[in-house]
């Protein structure tokens, strides 16, 4: 993701972001009651590849929105149990050159959690 792409969703009014997680939501949402464009029937999907703001973004979505559904990059079967001890959905490439692989798991997982059935 880069900044190009995340001006033109959110100039489409759609609810991409980028950056830490806590302050994204503050700045965008002041008002708790107007947080509707992460409630529990969407999806948020973290990617970074360094473990520990992986973890912290997961560790402030679970925080601010407990129903919202939360799949994430793992680069570790330790990092994926930490994400899972948050309530989130982790998916682990196979391999370092596995990443762009990588995003037809976290599309697939990221539809299941939207409510689509599976082929």
């Amino acid at each position: 993701v880069n900044e190009r792409i995340v001006a033109e969703a959110r100039a489409k009014d759609l609810p991409v972001f980028l950056g830490d997680v806590p302050d994204l939501v503050a700045s965008a949402t002041p008002d708790p009651k107007e947080r509707r464009h992460m409630d529990a029937r969407k999806v948020a999907v973290v990617t970074p590849a360094d473990t520990d703001h992986a973890l912290r973004a997961v560790r402030g979505l679970r925080l601010l929105f407990p129903e919202l559904s939360i799949v994430a990059r793992a680069t570790t079967a330790s990092s994926a149990r930490s994400i899972r001890g948050w309530k989130a959905q982790p998916i682990v490439p196979g391999q370092p050159e596995d990443v762009i692989l990588m995003n037809l798991p976290l599309g697939a997982t990221v539809l299941q959690a939207l409510g689509c059935p599976e082929a």
